[in-house]
């Protein structure tokens, strides 16, 4: 079998105390978490778990802060902080993104067999992550601009079915 290439910045050490942007899609970008409404995100009962899930994280995972986010139909942005305690095991980035994963996975799994959401095919996430190292405030600054912006671009998003041939 093929190798994948790896997303992630060769030798770069993803458990170092700093800002990171996130973004990650669902499995053949199925639209399961709402639907954009002019410019804004309406959220499916999916869509608001999966707000719930980041925002509970600091509380499982308090080596993390938290930025902002965007939940989307088919994709999430967040921008998060690992942060250094030494009375805590150092956390990865790759660690952060599962426990969330698995945690959504989990109660969306319970939505589909109890509250009668859209079944997923094989998997609910796109295996792996899309992750920038946040170098700067001004970076932080703009990385934080797209993902509040995000709904109002949706037209033209990469990741909308709509616009695959573009």
């Amino acid at each position: 079998m093929p190798r994948r290439k790896s997303l992630r910045l060769h030798g770069f050490d993803y458990s170092s105390p700093r800002s990171y942007f996130v973004t990650i899609c669902t499995y053949q970008r199925r639209l399961l978490f709402g639907s954009i409404q002019g410019d804004r995100m309406d959220y499916s009962k999916a869509g608001k778990v999966v707000n719930l899930v980041w925002r509970s994280l600091p509380s499982r995972l308090v080596q993390i802060s938290l930025g902002c986010l965007q939940t989307m139909p088919n994709h999430f942005h967040a921008i998060l902080r690992i942060r250094d305690f030494p009375e805590f095991p150092r956390l990865t980035l790759g660690e952060v993104v599962g426990a969330f994963k698995s945690k959504v996975m989990s109660q969306y799994c319970e939505g589909v067999r109890t509250a009668d959401w859209p079944a997923y095919y094989r998997s609910l996430w796109q295996r792996g992550y899309y992750d920038r190292i946040i170098r700067n405030d001004n970076e932080y600054e703009q990385l934080s601009e797209y993902i509040h912006s995000n709904p109002m671009r949706w037209q033209l998003d990469r990741l909308n079915p709509e616009n695959t041939g573009r």
